[in-house]
Formats: structure tokens, C-alpha cells, sequence
């Protein structure tokens, strides 16, 4: 890590090798210097020549090197307290590249990207259509519920249409339970649901050594909108 101690002014007054390596300036050319000017873009200073560091825990903000070039910089400042009637210590900073982080953090967004969309497609393909020839259910089935039963009916049917993720609790050797978030689809009559997985997956094993699993929904504030993914 670059780590230099600034004076209340914001002037250089220690500058280690990590600092070098992260900036390409030398000590000679740090030293006596504000940090405001080695390390952050011209277009990005503050008119105010005596900037006041952020003392914030931690930050991220555009830098810039010796040779121009531009990056993202993670940061701390450590303000040093002094005794009573003593002069202003400054403060120490911290800097690092996070370059290479935020790479990281965009790569796996991608990546998060590619398996929602999957997933969509996934469902939409488990889906019947409507032009399907799915056996429809039996004729007065619905007729046959008791008058108590008919709202929770419905209240299920619409929870099951508007979801696209399920949790599927099955137990390991240890009876322990396990969860796992899956997507689903249900048949146009919802008597049937259906999940996916590879065949090695362990909660498939897991299913084929102990058959009893239930399929989970949780709805608990009463507004669809709130669960739509899952």
C-alpha cells in the first residue's frame, strides 16, 4: 500500500516505496508537495489550495499516476491527534489500486447478468404456452371446494404465477435441513411444479437418498410486487 504523511496542509512529509509503485513519483518529487496535486486528476482538484482530507473510514476516487494515467484508488486518512497545546500532526493516508477490484466487480456483475437471463429463458421454455396441449384440470375441480377453501386457492394461484424463484428444503445425511433457491414452473392446473437440476447436483443426490423435500414461498407483507424475484 502507498502510505504518506501529509502536514494540516496537505504537503508530503513521508512517502514510502508503496507510494512509488502506485504513483511513479519518486520521494524527491513527493516530498514538500500537496498530495491533492500528485494524486488527483487536474480536472477533479478543488480550487481551495488547502483542501481539508476527507476523514471518512474509507473511500474510492479517481487518481492519477506520474505518466497521466488514470485509475481507482481506495483510501483511509488517519487524522494524528496531538497533546493539548501541541501543533497540528496531519494526518497519515493510505492509498491502494482497486483498479483490479472494480474489474472483478464488473466481471461478476456480468456474469450475474448472463445467469438471470438464463434463468428467465429457462422458465419461459418450462412454461406451457397457451396453445400447448397441457390436460386441463379436471372439470369442477374448483367447484369442489368448500366456500373456506376457495379464497386460499386463489391467494396460492396468484402467488405461484407471479413468483419466478422457489426454496427447495431437503435434508443431508445428518437430517440437517438444506436450502437452495431454485427457479420453477407450474402447470396451467398447479398440481404440478417443476425444478431443474443436474443429475451430480447434491441436492438432487440428496433428494434421491431421502425423497421428503417441500418447496417453499414466502409472500409474509401481502404485496406480490415485493417478491417478484423470489
Amino acid at each position: 500500500d502507498a502510505i504518506v504523511h501529509v502536514c494540516p496542509a496537505g504537503t508530503v512529509k513521508t512517502w514510502n516505496r508503496g507510494a512509488f509503485e502506485t504513483f511513479g513519483f519518486t520521494a524527491d518529487q513527493a516530498l514538500g508537495s500537496s498530495l491533492t496535486d500528485l494524486v488527483i486528476p487536474e480536472h477533479l482538484r478543488p480550487l481551495d489550495p488547502k483542501p481539508q482530507l476527507d476523514r471518512r473510514h474509507l473511500r474510492r476516487a479517481p487518481a492519477s499516476r506520474a505518466d497521466g494515467t488514470l485509475f481507482t484508488a481506495e483510501f483511509t486518512v488517519l487524522e494524528l491527534t496531538a497533546n493539548a497545546g501541541a501543533p497540528d500532526q496531519g494526518a497519515v493516508v493510505t492509498l491502494r489500486d482497486a483498479s483490479a477490484m472494480g474489474e472483478t466487480v464488473r466481471t461478476l456483475r456480468r456474469r450475474v447478468a448472463q445467469l438471470e437471463s438464463g434463468m428467465e429463458r429457462l422458465v419461459a421454455l418450462a412454461r406451457p404456452s397457451a396453445s400447448s396441449h397441457e390436460p386441463e384440470c379436471t372439470p369442477g375441480a374448483r367447484d369442489s371446494l368448500a366456500d373456506d377453501e376457495a379464497p386460499a386457492a386463489e391467494l396460492v394461484e396468484a402467488l405461484l404465477a407471479s413468483q419466478v424463484q422457489c426454496v427447495l428444503a431437503t435434508t443431508d445425511a445428518d437430517l440437517a435441513p438444506c436450502q437452495y433457491l431454485m427457479a420453477y414452473a407450474a402447470s396451467p392446473c398447479l398440481r404440478e411444479i417443476f425444478v431443474a437440476t443436474p443429475l451430480q447436483a447434491r441436492k438432487a443426490q440428496q433428494m434421491l437418498e431421502r425423497p421428503s423435500c417441500s418447496l417453499l414461498w414466502d409472500n409474509r407483507t401481502g404485496r406480490l410486487a415485493d417478491h417478484g424475484d423470489g
